[in-house]
């Protein structure tokens, strides 16, 4: 009996330890959990089984009591002290789920430095899974086959690094003071050691100091084994949802998060969706009504490559008497696969959400996209309403915090010579006011550089905005970000510019040879980055006209737009020729003083009355063969100019219209005009060119 029985308590035991031994969110498999508070001052190498020195190195990392996160001794990292190359080694593993943390000190006039190491490096060989620079002034850069992220970071204070690695999915992402920096390929890298690649290997952590301004120090250091990725819980485990409507998940749980870390960690945990449009839109979600306090985010590209297109914290009523629950709306694209992600910066528990979708036009105005398009002057802003605040962007769960908490009002300024902008509400603004200036472009977070910002730039005790002396470069469009993070009053602000060298040039285009897009009439060119400029009617006589502002010294190219996407074709059959270059554009050299320049016919470099042909001249310049005609008419024409547009017309008696076509930009010569399948009888043939007009009947057999 006692050789039946051991074998199956052996096996109890062993099937006990084997469930006692499976990682949890909440119970991570420690592997590594150095505080460094156990070992004597001096080298580490020797006292810890965690700690080496690259082959060929001379010496390890110095337990030293200079800085201390929570306690006295840390990892000293010193490029004067010569062959100093220094191994945290983390187990060769080749399988799992991992999260690396570790605190970094940099002192000031210092800089930092480390890489990760796919295999155990030789002598002569390392196996790079990456470069991780800390320059001094507070800029990071990663480096990984030769892309970069750049992060920010602080000095003079202890910091934390994350790094997660699901080597079985291949994925890794990498976390810096408490922000997302990059995600990637966990195998991706690059070796000069003759490692095979790719390698899914994490083998160690080399610490290096480059020369004697590299000082750093390293405390603790944690290696845990975590729970493979559930649905949901990771970018590349998200829930694909078909269609816009109400969802719900049960929790947050885990580190699939992490894009804006508390300094406790909370918001590394977190629930992820996907849904790709079918149609250009606006897409919202929203959590209002769920009766949590949430915090949600939008992101395009894909979980190796995201770009923050949104987030919002507080915005609406969680159903229990808060405004803790979030809203937020982003311009979409057809195709594009987007990623939204609750986590857990507040509460972990799960609730339901609603994601919605509007094919109708970005609102003007509410959206980066839809900026609203200004010139110097005076604007009144009634109320701020917009759901697709960037506000820096500054994302955190503060006070000081922006993005999370605002609504914002968007305007975009393209100036048209090198010089000085102004933005001031000092004068005509009682409420507390804040401006943001961006340059890029509006799909994402990223895609956007912040060039200037103002919250109290009045007089003292005042707490309106204002900025002089913004320089702003010709043709490059700025986008101007109010929001109502603190107030939401209505105000008037001014925007100014004053070019450094430049002079006023009158452009006009006579219109009344075309039918004009209901957008508009708009100028374009280098001065403009190629961005529709509007132009104006204002007594309504069919020339439009606009004063733009244009560096001195120098040729502009430019053509006239009949709508947003209506470039010119330039005829320069009639008068000399206006253009120059492979696109033949239109030109005006600016020397030193203003230019009012002549009123020139749309697609022509002449008038339009140049152009225009006379109802006499149309009449006399028609005629019709064979008349009557078998099945084909034969239609000749013989103008003293050219006629940009000839419409042909062919009516039956009972004025209905059989056949309609337009020829363009003809003289003379002549053209076919089949009646074939039309029964016999009389007809009426209409014509009508540069708003004349002339009638021929026309005999079927």
């Amino acid at each position: 009996m006692k050789n039946y029985y051991y074998p199956l308590l052996l096996l109890f035991l062993l099937s006990a330890w084997n469930l006692q031994a499976q990682p949890t969110c909440e119970n991570p498999l420690v592997e590594i959990d150095d505080d460094i508070e156990n070992y004597a001052t001096g080298d580490v190498t020797m006292q810890s089984d965690d700690w080496s020195i690259w082959p060929g190195g001379a010496t390890g990392g110095i337990v030293s009591m200079d800085y201390g996160s929570a306690s006295v001794n840390s990892i000293k990292i010193d490029g004067n002290l010569g062959g100093q190359d220094v191994l945290l080694l983390l187990g060769e593993k080749t399988s799992g789920h991992y999260l690396l943390q570790f605190q970094l000190y940099i002192p000031s006039g210092n800089n930092a430095y480390l890489n990760l190491q796919h295999e155990m490096p030789t002598s002569t060989a390392g196996y790079w899974g990456f470069d991780l620079y800390f320059n001094d002034g507070g800029e990071g850069v990663l480096e990984l086959l030769g892309e970069t992220a750049t992060f920010s970071f602080p000095q003079d204070t202890w910091f934390k690094v994350h790094l997660l690695v699901d080597i079985d999915n291949d994925q890794a992402r990498l976390i810096v003071n408490q922000y997302t920096v990059d995600s990637w390929a966990f195998s991706s890298g690059y070796t000069n050691g003759g490692a095979e690649y790719p390698s899914g290997t994490l083998s160690a952590v080399n610490f290096y100091p480059v020369d004697g301004s590299y000082v750093f120090y390293i405390d603790n250091v944690k290696l845990w084994e975590i729970p493979a990725p559930e649905t949901g819980q990771y970018c590349y485990t998200a829930v694909e949802l078909p269609e816009p409507g109400f969802y719900d998940f049960p929790g947050l749980a885990c580190y699939g998060a992490g894009y804006d870390l508390d300094s406790d960690d909370t918001g590394f945990a977190g629930y992820w969706f996907s849904y790709t449009p079918t149609e250009d839109g606006v897409m919202y979600i929203s959590s209002c009504g769920g009766g949590i306090d949430s915090r949600g985010w939008i992101f395009s590209g894909d979980c190796q490559h995201l770009l923050t297109v949104g987030v919002n914290d507080d915005r609406c009523d969680t159903g229990l008497g808060d405004d803790y629950a979030s809203y937020r709306e982003a311009v979409v694209t057809a195709g594009t696969t987007y990623y939204i992600l609750w986590d857990d910066i507040w509460e972990t528990d799960g609730f339901g959400f609603q994601l919605g979708f509007s094919t109708e036009a970005p609102t003007p105005g509410e959206f980066c996209q839809s900026a609203l398009q200004v010139v110097p002057g005076e604007y009144e802003i009634l109320e701020i309403t917009g759901e697709a605040a960037v506000a820096g962007p500054n994302i955190n769960n503060t006070t000081g915090s922006t993005t999370s908490y605002t609504q914002s009002k968007w305007y975009r300024f393209i100036p048209t010579a090198h010089g000085y902008m102004s933005i001031d509400a000092c004068e005509l603004a009682a409420s507390d006011t804040h401006f943001f200036v961006y340059t890029g472009d509006c799909s994402s977070f990223e895609g956007l550089t912040l060039v200037a910002q103002n919250d109290n730039g009045c007089d003292v005790g005042q707490l309106t905005s204002s900025l002089d002396s913004i320089e702003v470069f010709t043709g490059t469009p700025y986008l101007i970000e109010w929001i109502d993070r603190w107030e939401d009053e209505p105000f008037i602000w001014t925007l100014g510019f004053e070019p450094f060298a430049a002079s006023t040039v009158t452009f006009s285009v006579d219109m009344q040879l075309e039918t004009v897009d209901p957008a508009g009439v708009f100028i374009a060119g280098p001065f403009s980055g190629f961005n529709n400029l509007p132009m104006a009617d204002d007594d309504g006589d069919g020339v439009y006209t606009t004063e733009l502002v244009l560096d001195n010294n120098a040729t502009h190219t430019y053509k006239f737009k009949n709508g947003p996407d209506g470039w010119e074709s330039i005829n320069t059959s009639i008068g000399d020729n206006c253009t120059i270059g492979d696109f033949a554009d239109r030109y005006v050299e600016v020397i030193e003083q203003d230019i009012m320049l002549d009123e020139t016919c749309f697609g022509y470099c002449v008038s339009c009355a140049t152009v225009d042909v006379g109802e006499t001249e149309l009449a006399a310049g028609i005629g019709l063969f064979p008349n009557p005609t078998t099945g084909m008419l034969n239609l000749r024409y013989d103008f003293g100019q050219n006629v940009h547009v000839l419409d042909i017309r062919l009516m039956d008696v009972m004025g209905r219209q059989l056949k309609h076509m337009q020829w363009n930009d003809i003289q003379s010569g002549t053209g076919e005009i089949s009646l074939e399948g039309l029964p016999a009888g009389t007809y009426l043939l209409q014509l009508a060119a540069d708003g004349a007009r002339t009638a021929r009947p026309v005999a079927v057999k």
